[in-house]
Order: C-alpha cells, then sequence, then structure tokens
C-alpha cells in the first residue's frame, strides 16, 4: 500500500508540474477585447491515392492544356473527372490522319 500511495503522490506531482505553463495576463481599461490566435501546422489528407494520366501517344503532341480541374479540397469519388485536358492537338491529328487516308484513297 505504501508503494502504491509513493507512486500516486510521484504522478500527481508529474502531473502538476506537467501542467503548470506560462500564463499572460493583461488588463482591459475600456472598450471591447478582441484577440487573435494562429494555428500553424501542415494538413494532411486522410486517404490519398496518385493519379497518373493515361499514356497518349508523341504524335498527338507533348504539352498538353488543363482546362478544367476538380475545386482543391473536394471529395472525389472512382469515376470522378479530376482534372480535363485540351483535346485540340488530338482533334488535329485525327483530322490530319483522315485527310491523308482521304488523299490516299484518292490516288
Amino acid at each position: 500500500m505504501n508503494i502504491n500511495r509513493i507512486v500516486l503522490v510521484i504522478t500527481m506531482i508529474l502531473l502538476l508540474a506537467a501542467c503548470k505553463g506560462t500564463q499572460d495576463e493583461y488588463s482591459v481599461m475600456k472598450g471591447l477585447l478582441r484577440q487573435t490566435f494562429t494555428e500553424t501546422g501542415e494538413l494532411e489528407a486522410i486517404s490519398s491515392v496518385a493519379l497518373v494520366m493515361p499514356r497518349i501517344r508523341w504524335e498527338y503532341g507533348y504539352e498538353f492544356k488543363i482546362i478544367g480541374m476538380a475545386e482543391n479540397g473536394k471529395l472525389v469519388k472512382l469515376g470522378d473527372t479530376v482534372i480535363r485536358i485540351d483535346p485540340s492537338s488530338i482533334q488535329k491529328f485525327i483530322i490530319s490522319k483522315q485527310e491523308s487516308l482521304e488523299s490516299e484513297k484518292a490516288a
């Protein structure tokens, strides 16, 4: 029993020492008191997945223009559109191939 009491007293002393912190006290003489607290840190996603763009043949071009993205912080589900790329370079490629096909048919 004495050992339990000694451990309890030591634990309480340590807890009181750990809880003792510096507190700033200010007196408000007149008017409203406004106080601002700023928290800094880093946010982490609960669960995240790396997204990889599908491979597109080099014939379509190397640089693609992003024309739409999901809102920052939006929760997305499987199958949701996250990013949209301008399809004009691919459409140009298709048109040029169709023209080549038509010229080959004519020849």
